[in-house]
């Protein structure tokens, strides 16, 4: 059940204090340097004096092209550097049924079953959602930024926010819907559907809190919505006057073995003590570490998992959660980018899904 003192009513979200890294190089952004990656078959063909189709032709079915068209067409290619895109389509016919979505990661259910919900109201409306993986590296988002030029999507989105200001001023630069998602910041690129990672963070402080325990233990991603996490679990926990013996902070990569963050942090364990884990996946196999030694008769201390409240809820009915409901949160994703691509208006294109936390029955 959701206990209702631990629900956020609509009005209530704290925004999130995302980081913002700037440009302190003074590079170019990924997407408005000049040459190559600003030249797509339209300005090929201009340059050629040609058709569309017919630079098309030179790049899938060269036979079917005369020789001195072939060898024009080639030569304005290998000058201005233009690469072959999969998609080029949308540059012959000046815009696409794409939206590309850049997922945090393919392992973590809150992020799939948001993009299926998504892409069903999108296909709906006849767009196709195309997503590519981030792996919550900034050298991967740079790179996948710097194709949406070339393929120029009718809309962009992100499960998560950017931080780097040259990727946020790359984005703007596309002229195209940006949407950002899975935090709460005051100053979105463009279009925000989020929710509020400190939020989260309280609620699972406090819940522990009302269990009786006063030392606390946090266990995240270092970086990013992590980070955020931690901020609203820490400034409650202080709050509340309860010790914070530790905070374990992981990479990426080490977010998925439950059984080496539970062997870290158990000799240290009381059993009053409260742990909140704000990693799904790290949720469920650290949730099952405790409950296969508590068999043994080790004192099991309050574990806190954070999630896609549905799904975690049946993986694993003894834990409590705190999170939101992915499936809304790709379902009204999907409803503000096809209202902007259909050219509706609105007072602002930020919005949000409450966060709450689950309790066992």
């Amino acid at each position: 059940m959701v206990n209702p003192h631990t629900q956020l009513t609509p009005s209530q979200p704290a925004y999130d204090a995302v980081l913002r890294i700037p440009d302190s190089h003074g590079r170019e952004s990924p997407t408005t340097s000049s040459g190559k990656r600003g030249v797509g078959i339209v300005e090929i063909a201009r340059m050629a004096g040609v058709s569309n189709i017919t630079v098309s032709r030179v790049l899938r079915n060269p036979n079917v092209v005369s020789e001195k068209t072939r060898e024009k067409v080639r030569a304005i290619i290998r000058r201005t550097g233009y690469v072959s895109h999969p998609y080029a389509r949308a540059l012959r016919v000046g815009h696409s049924s794409l939206v590309l979505a850049f997922v945090s990661s393919m392992i973590s259910p809150q992020y799939s079953v948001a993009m299926q919900h998504c892409s069903d109201l999108l296909e709906a409306h006849d767009y196709q959602l195309l997503t590519g993986l981030t792996s919550y590296s900034y050298p991967k988002e740079t790179a996948g930024i710097s194709t949406l030029r070339a393929i120029r999507p009718a809309a962009v989105l992100f499960t998560g926010v950017i931080e780097l200001e040259r990727n946020r001023q790359a984005l703007r630069d596309l002229g195209v819907p940006i949407l950002e998602s899975w935090a709460y910041p005051r100053d979105p690129i463009d279009m925000l559907m989020g929710f509020s990672n400190y939020d989260c963070g309280r609620l699972a402080a406090t819940y522990i809190y009302e269990r009786g325990c006063r030392r606390v233990l946090f266990i995240g991603r270092q970086g990013g919505r992590g980070k955020l996490r931690q901020k609203g679990f820490l400034d409650t926990a202080t709050a509340c006057g309860m010790t914070v013996i530790d905070s374990i902070l992981l990479e990426p990569q080490n977010l998925y073995n439950g059984r080496a963050v539970y062997q870290r942090i158990k000799p240290g364990l009381q059993p009053q003590d409260g742990i909140f884990c704000a990693n799904d996946v790290l949720s469920l196999s650290l949730f099952e570490e405790i409950k296969n030694d508590s068999r043994r008769g080790r004192p099991r201390p309050t574990l806190v998992g954070f999630g896609d409240i549905p799904h975690m809820t049946q993986a694993a009915l003894e834990l409590p959660v705190v999170g939101m409901d992915s499936a809304l949160l790709g379902t009204k994703m999907a409803h503000m980018i096809l209202a902007r691509l259909q050219g509706n208006t609105a007072e602002s294109w930020i919005d949000y899904v409450p966060v709450q936390i689950h309790e066992p029955s």
